[in-house]
């Protein structure tokens, strides 16, 4: 599965979004700095590898009042890059900045799934 974007052009609304998938990551990021670039990258090879996980992105420069949103309502301070793993529309694990990486989501992931 391609990375998906919130917003109206998408359909995907925020919060309906976490009633429609039992888990879904959550990328923020702004295209402007250069570890969100590097971040979309590997975010984006693992959202390939990981068709049936649905994988959101939110532009925190176009889209700040969703940013903000979304930071106030899962109670978990704004950061970019940002990715947060969701389950059932709760956060289960986030990371930010350097550790925003295809890896770190992955150990997140199985960690999840020994739960």
């Amino acid at each position: 599965m391609t990375i998906m974007h919130i917003g109206p052009r998408s359909g995907i609304r925020w919060p309906d979004i976490l009633r429609a998938a039992p888990m879904l990551v959550l990328f923020k990021h702004s295209p402007h700095c250069g570890f969100s670039r590097a971040a979309e990258l590997d975010i984006r090879d693992f959202a390939n590898t990981h068709p049936q996980l649905p994988v959101l992105q939110v532009d925190v420069i176009r889209q700040r009042e969703l940013s903000t949103l979304i930071a106030r309502h899962l109670d978990i301070p704004h950061a970019s890059p940002q990715i947060i793993l969701l389950e059932r529309g709760v956060p289960v694990w986030s990371a930010q900045h350097g550790r925003v990486t295809a890896a770190a989501l992955e150990g997140a992931l199985a960690a999840s799934a020994t739960k």
